[in-house]
């Protein structure tokens, strides 16, 4: 179903209040996405709000927050999205910067199931999906990804040591966190002190905040 007036405003508004621009391809996967949502989340719990809309905003555009902190390390890097789930914040990342090569890594079947759904509607050069415990990809078993995102999968103080197996020297782990969230404990881990970005969405009233740590050498 192609998206509505006001899921495609909502879409365009909240992502250029973050610095990111969404073309006619984009939006088209978007709408892709958010069918396969609507058609898998009545047998896998993927997400608790129900309308459209309310994904939109809560889910999707929040999700492109992190587009601009991953294209400042290079078109082409090679982003790993931990615990994927419903597809965030991967597939809005990986949609919106269509340069980065995104792996949604994902151990539970069915979430993995849908995630492989949405890869084939999509059509999306680059993006992957691994059905793995996160403990099974470090190398040498994997190459070093260049970052790392993750979206209320852990806590916070546990993300630099959960994630820093996965990333090379030099690259970044993302996290989306509380706003004012201590991040403090990184060093411990092999991480520089975490450096925070806050942002706001159009339909709430308080500031969130993406934290990124980066692997020291």
């Amino acid at each position: 179903m192609p998206l509505g007036d006001a899921e495609e405003a909502a879409l365009r508004e909240g992502a250029s209040a973050l610095g990111v621009a969404l073309d006619a391809v984009a939006l088209a996967r978007l709408g892709l996405f958010l069918d396969e949502l609507d058609r898998w989340r009545e047998r896998v719990n993927l997400v608790s709000v129900r309308s459209r809309l309310e994904i939109v905003d809560r889910h999707v555009v929040d999700s492109l927050a992190a587009v601009p902190v991953l294209l400042a390390e290079g078109s082409g890097i090679r982003v790993a999205d931990l615990g994927s789930g419903a597809g965030f914040p991967g597939v809005p990342i990986a949609i919106a910067a269509v340069g980065l090569r995104v792996t949604l890594v994902e151990p539970r079947r069915k979430r993995a199931n849908f995630l492989r759904a949405v890869l084939r509607r999509l059509d999306r050069p680059g993006l992957g999906v691994v059905e793995s415990r996160i403990e099974d990809l470090a190398p040498p078993r994997t190459a070093p990804f260049d970052a790392v995102t993750t979206r209320a999968t852990f806590p916070v103080e546990e993300l630099p040591g959960v994630a820093g197996p996965l990333v090379r020297t030099g690259g970044l782990v993302v996290a989306f966190t509380r706003d004012g969230e201590p991040v403090a404990g990184a060093a411990d881990s092999g991480f520089e002190s975490a450096v925070a970005y806050r942002y706001r969405l159009a339909d709430e009233t308080g500031a969130f905040q993406l934290t990124s740590w980066r692997r020291r050498g």
